[in-house]
């Protein structure tokens, strides 16, 4: 779980940057609410980006094909008793960061 959670803020970050470098303002209209709530409809999102609804759906389908967004779900930690925690650990190579997420990771399996 630690590990999804940071996998994500990664995620995150490295899409603000690439929304900032390359994607058009429709796009990131799409992106920002999307993030705020991902069951809003095409209709709703046609609203927000000034297209027709096929229009949106034309580019929101264009970006899950391409890659650049994808659909997914999130689980509810505290459901499961779960307490997520970002820890923040300072390395020095590429390696020891490397051997810290394998760790990370294998101790969730």
């Amino acid at each position: 779980m630690g590990f999804s959670l940071i996998a994500n803020l990664i995620n995150t970050f490295c899409l603000q940057n690439k929304l900032r470098e390359g994607f058009g303002r429709i796009d990131k209209k799409i992106f920002t609410q999307l993030q705020v709530d991902g069951r809003t409809t095409v209709r709703d999102l046609a609203k927000i980006v000034g297209f027709t609804s096929m229009g949106t759906k034309k580019r929101l389908d264009k970006l899950i094909e391409k890659g650049t967004i994808k659909v997914s779900a999130l689980i509810n930690p505290s459901e499961f008793k779960l307490h997520p925690a970002i820890v923040m650990l300072e390395v020095r190579t590429q390696k020891q960061c490397k051997t810290c997420l394998i760790v990370s990771k294998s101790a969730h399996e």
